[in-house]
């Protein structure tokens, strides 16, 4: 068996791993956040949002040794790859996942990670991840319109208050 023309990397920054055995699926969710309403005398009603951000999920294995099954031969140890994720994880920080070969490039946010032993070889792991497309905001910037050139007019001076002593017999209505 040929090796695959993909290759499933996760990134960020400096810290890549690529994965040793690709996936027998990649599963891309595309969800919408429409609302319905209740409208009496009309029924139900839709509105339609935008999209929501897509959700990645794969299940996949770090072999313990290398085997055909595995893309390159330099595989990390599952120990040391499980740890590369988890630090990723706690790095509050994006990562990219690219599956070369495709489209799929994207900025994600790592949602979960399991992973177990016992399914194949001793020492494999098997694992799930689930990643969402992690969108940055920006806060849009105003552009003022300038306005047509004013003469300015020049304040009028102030002039100081005039003081008055109330007197005996003195009223607000007077």
């Amino acid at each position: 068996m040929g090796k695959s023309v993909y290759q499933l990397w996760i990134s960020q920054g400096k810290d890549k791993l690529r994965f040793p055995v690709l996936p027998s699926e990649l599963e891309i969710t595309n969800n919408v956040q429409n609302e319905t309403v209740k409208v009496a005398s009309f029924g139900e009603l839709t509105f339609i949002d935008v999209p929501s951000a897509k959700q990645v999920s794969f299940t996949s294995l770090f072999p313990k040794k290398y085997s055909p099954i595995a893309e390159y031969k330099s595989i990390p140890s599952p120990e040391n790859a499980i740890a590369k994720i988890e630090r990723m994880m706690r790095s509050k920080k994006s990562v990219r996942l690219i599956v070369t070969g495709t489209k799929i490039n994207m900025t994600c946010s790592i949602e979960s990670f399991t992973h177990k032993e016992g399914s194949y070889d001793i020492g494999d792991r098997e694992f799930t991840i689930e990643l969402k497309e992690y969108k940055t905001a920006s806060p849009r910037k105003i552009k003022r319109k300038k306005k047509a050139k004013q003469t300015k007019r020049k304040r009028p001076s102030k002039t100081p208050p005039k003081l008055y002593t109330v007197k005996k017999g003195d009223t607000l209505w007077a």
